[in-house]
């Protein structure tokens, strides 16, 4: 997923808020191209058939959802491939990936923290 040189640029990522702000100002913010926001609530089957993302990334836990509220909301829209929760470090991370998993199969899931993203 990611290389020496960065992540791939063919990927396409759905970056899911719940903070209120309209995607359209996010996206405005932040005009990369294999990049696309929206908030919790617009998430569902047109959105994920719109973006076709390869990567769903959304913080563990937000003011209207948390990660396992995430991936039955993706699944229930057909989305079947990586769903990422980024994290502050954490311990047992593993008990939160254990019961998301027992519930979305279908999903591969897993957690990252904001140091790993930042290469720390």
């Amino acid at each position: 997923m990611v290389h020496a040189d960065g992540p791939r640029k063919d990927l396409v990522f759905l970056v899911i808020g719940g903070g209120g702000r309209p995607a359209a100002s996010m996206t405005n913010m932040l005009s990369l191209p294999n990049f696309h926001f929206a908030d919790y609530e617009s998430l569902g089957a047109g959105l994920i058939a719109a973006v076709r993302p390869d990567i769903v990334l959304s913080p563990l836990m937000g003011p209207r959802f948390d990660a396992l509220d995430m991936a039955r909301c993706l699944c229930r829209s057909g989305f079947s491939g990586l769903y990422r929760a980024v994290a502050a470090s954490l311990p047992r991370t593993d008990l939160i990936c254990r019961e998301v998993r027992a519930t979305t199969p279908d999903l591969d899931f897993g957690i990252v923290t904001v140091d790993e993203i930042l290469g720390r």
